[in-house]
């Protein structure tokens, strides 16, 4: 074999390998669905262990997916993962796992995405300052919500809420609207020997992917001596025995 005849075999075994390398080609076709509808979109992400590129996101909405394509791997040697990376508010299905991946194969990988649950909290906090406050006092309170996902439309949701004690709170578990149009209200019925002060809980925005917060602040009415601490009566006592006293000077 001549000296030129050798250079060009070898070069061909170096080359070869890397043109056919070079053709292999797999696809990732990705969608999502939002069980509300969301016209929104998220983040997706294929990683793979090889291949070309290595790593790949993508912005997509329900209405239209995306495809990933990834090459320059040797058939049946590489793995991937498709994942969401960035779907606020919403709880994604599980991430779609590729191993031993062919050439010139399609991948499909379908998300579902859960409108998540947030935490409308209620406080109740009561103004009173008598040491003989019971501090198991029980009130309660009706809500309204609108705009709010029940599993198929949006709607409202009503419901009402306890408290026991000062500064107790009530936890109302709501899936919000992605519009941002949820709102709630927390509304007292009357409450014997208590009146309503102050209260931030009207028309309180829900947002999706976030929890909300409000407070219902009340005073405790009292009426006649019961109104007194122990010091109060003992010098109310006092003060009766006296005025007893000069009286029956008087008529002596």
């Amino acid at each position: 074999m001549s000296f030129k005849r050798a250079i060009l075999i070898a070069a061909a075994a170096m080359i070869l390998p890397g043109l056919a390398q070079a053709q292999t080609s797999a696809q990732f076709p990705v969608t999502v669905d939002f069980d509300d509808n969301n016209p929104g979109s998220v983040d997706v992400t294929l990683q793979c262990n090889t291949g070309q590129p290595l790593s790949q996101t993508q912005d997509i909405t329900e209405a239209g997916g995306v495809t990933f394509i990834i090459t320059n791997f040797a058939d049946g040697e590489m793995d991937c993962e498709v994942s969401v990376t960035d779907a606020e508010g919403y709880t994604p299905s599980a991430a779609c796992e590729f191993t031993a991946v062919a050439d010139q194969s399609s991948n499909e990988c379908d998300f579902d995405l859960s409108v998540d649950f947030v935490n409308f909290e209620v406080t109740k906090v009561w103004i009173d300052e008598n040491p003989g406050f019971d501090n198991n006092t029980f009130a309660s309170a009706d809500f309204s919500c609108s705009g709010v996902f029940n599993g198929a439309t949006h709607g409202n949701f009503n419901g009402n809420v306890n408290f026991v004690g000062d500064e107790a709170t009530s936890n109302i578990g709501l899936r919000p609207h992605w519009d941002g149009s949820t709102v709630c209200t927390v509304y007292e019925a009357p409450v014997n020997g208590a009146e309503s002060d102050a209260s931030d809980c009207e028309a309180v925005s829900v947002l999706l992917g976030s929890d909300a917060a409000c407070t219902i602040y009340n005073t405790r009415l009292y009426e006649g001596i019961p109104t007194l601490s122990q010091y109060g009566l003992a010098i109310m006592a006092m003060l009766m025995l006296g005025v007893g006293f000069v009286a029956a000077r008087r008529f002596v």
